[in-house]
């Protein structure tokens, strides 16, 4: 079945051919009119075919082919798992995401939580402790850049002090910190992860560490 915007989409290509003609840029194959209302319904019966193969099966275009029988999910594919993983965990609190998109053998690097429990039910401890600490969780993607399995993401967090920090009771401050993190994505799933971020800067804002003494003059 052919959609509405088809003829409208036939019929906009054809007004820009007649522009191009009427300003001497002529297309190379174009001979007569017949020709021209040819060129243009082939190119309007590929986009359709196109956008049905998409309809039919959308998660197939994040993937690149990598060999016979092999394929890895795309750049783009990979950034848009981080940005779920943002949205959906660490604002929204959906553990079943947690359970879609992180493999059973996952590893988080932080510098100021080693040693934390692997897989998704380590991930899952990870988030619940700093949301209990910042209220009103708002955690923001800056920038991302992504090659191959990697994806490298800017990101910045606000919050309210509302649960107790490195034996600091909760203050009601309003808190901003931002970090780097370097994910690794096999097959659509997190494998490791690695970040760093202003842990000093969350430390003092909420004041479980004093601020630098100001040098006497």
């Amino acid at each position: 079945m052919v959609p509405a915007h088809y003829g409208l989409r036939l019929d906009q290509k054809l007004v820009g051919l007649q522009e191009s003609v009427r300003c001497g840029r002529k297309p190379k194959d174009f001979v007569t009119a017949a020709d021209a209302v040819e060129l243009v319904a082939t190119e309007c019966d590929l986009e359709l075919q196109a956008e049905e193969q998409v309809l039919e099966d959308p998660f197939r275009f994040f993937l690149v082919p990598q060999g016979e029988g092999e394929s890895v999910m795309s750049t783009e594919a990979n950034k848009m798992l981080v940005r779920r993983q943002f949205e959906e965990v660490w604002n929204g609190a959906n553990w079943a995401t947690v359970d879609e998109l992180y493999a059973l053998n996952y590893v988080n690097h932080d510098p100021y939580n080693p040693n934390q429990p692997t897989g998704p039910e380590g991930f899952k401890q990870r988030v619940m402790g700093y949301r209990s600490i910042l209220h009103g969780f708002d955690l923001r993607i800056e920038r991302q850049v992504a090659e191959g399995d990697m994806v490298e993401t800017h990101w910045s967090l606000r919050g309210t002090h509302g649960g107790e920090l490195e034996g600091t009771a909760p203050t009601g401050k309003s808190v901003y910190v931002d970090g780097q993190l370097l994910s690794r994505i096999v097959d659509g799933k997190f494998v490791e992860e690695w970040v760093h971020w202003d842990t000093l800067g969350l430390l003092r804002q909420t004041g479980a560490v004093p601020p630098p003494a100001v040098a006497a003059c």
